[in-house]
């Protein structure tokens, strides 16, 4: 079952800060390549929500790894997925609120 994905304005601020990263530091043909990438794993978490791990410190919230360097935390409703948060391993490693 396809679920609605949501995101948190906590979740659009990192993916901004995120983006605007990329795109300094690599260009905006590594922004596309993200892009792309998130779109394909945000499809596959709407149509198979289990799929992330579950994180152990909060309750029906799970995880996806986007990359090396970037992890998706989400929650899971009955109608609805809600994306929470987005880390950026390689800026913050220590600032992750899901641990």
């Amino acid at each position: 079952m396809e679920r609605r994905i949501i995101t948190t304005p906590e979740f659009r601020r990192k993916l901004s800060r995120i983006l605007e990263y990329i795109e300094m530091e690599f260009g905006r043909k590594v922004v596309l390549d993200f892009m792309s990438r998130l779109d394909l794993q945000l499809r596959l978490i709407s149509e198979h929500a289990e799929v992330g791990r579950q994180v152990q410190t909060r309750k029906n919230v799970r995880s996806i790894l986007l990359n090396p360097h970037n992890k998706i935390y989400y929650k899971i409703y009955p109608s609805r997925i809600t994306l929470l948060n987005i880390i950026d391993f390689r800026r913050h490693p220590d600032r992750n609120p899901f641990n």
